[in-house]
């Protein structure tokens, strides 16, 4: 059977599930491209991801060539995790995360309903709560994501992701005129206080709601040495447990970095 057809590929991923202890991996990572959301794009221009190429030595004749790339892009395009660093000078930057740390029990809490119901929906401790009743209390330095629905949308641009009203593109786009679920600072307190965990996630741009412009929870757990990530793609992940790997790239001095999550499901 050819490695490409359905049948090998299926069983390929059960068997790299299964040395991870699981039965199944879902890919929690938006892909980059050019038109890919970076929350820096709203104050800067020239920050989206961009590719040059090198040099290109394949099909000219010869066997075989080779293909090299510049990339050039913020720290902080599609999905990627906020350091301690990125709010905070004297904390913890990127390459200062250990493996343990992005390596974690997660908490999928699922509030897609009630964000579908009000897009500047924040994610409550009754929610987390009844989290607890359905799958048991969260573990002690899980990573806890909201997933809010809204990662169907992330390529569909500032108007439906960001839910600015009639956004054209080329405006200029409104800090205070963003709609968007998020944790509440109260949610966010209650799990670095009470449950200490080691980070939390969102599918969303930013784990602040839209309406929140001095970023509360940005506050609560980065400056609690915790990490956080952003833009994820939570979509194919049922509410409950699970295991997240989290691999941003290993830049020194980055306040953010793009980052591969995967989750391990059993």
């Amino acid at each position: 059977m050819a490695d490409f057809e359905p049948g090998a590929q299926d069983a390929r991923m059960a068997a790299a599930a299964a040395l991870l202890g699981g039965k199944r991996l879902v890919d929690c990572t938006q892909m980059i491209t050019p038109e890919t959301f970076t929350f820096a794009s709203c104050f800067f221009q020239g920050v989206k991801f961009s590719s040059e190429a090198i040099f290109d030595t394949r099909g000219t004749g010869v066997p075989s060539g080779s293909f090299k790339q510049k990339f050039s892009m913020a720290c902080d395009v599609g999905t990627h995790i906020d350091s301690p660093g990125h709010w905070f000078k004297d904390k913890r930057c990127i390459e200062c995360l250990t493996l343990p740390e992005l390596v974690g029990e997660g908490v999928i809490v699922d509030v897609s309903a009630e964000c579908a119901a009000d897009r500047d929906y924040r994610l409550t401790l009754e929610d987390l709560r009844g989290w607890e009743e359905r799958h048991g209390p969260v573990p002690r330095q899980a990573i806890v994501c909201m997933k809010t629905g809204w990662g169907r949308r992330f390529h569909e641009g500032p108007a439906s992701y960001l839910g600015v009203d009639g956004y054209e593109e080329g405006d200029e786009i409104p800090m205070d005129g963003m709609h968007f679920p998020g944790f509440s600072f109260e949610a966010a307190a209650w799990l670095v206080e009470e449950r200490d965990v080691k980070g939390i996630g969102i599918d969303t741009g930013s784990l602040d709601q839209g309406q929140d412009g001095s970023y509360p929870v940005h506050v609560k757990v980065l400056g609690s040495d915790r990490f956080q990530i952003e833009n994820m793609n939570l979509e194919e992940l049922p509410d409950g447990p699970c295991t997240l790997v989290c691999m941003p790239l290993f830049v020194q001095g980055a306040p953010e970095s793009e980052t591969r999550v995967m989750a391990v499901l059993n």
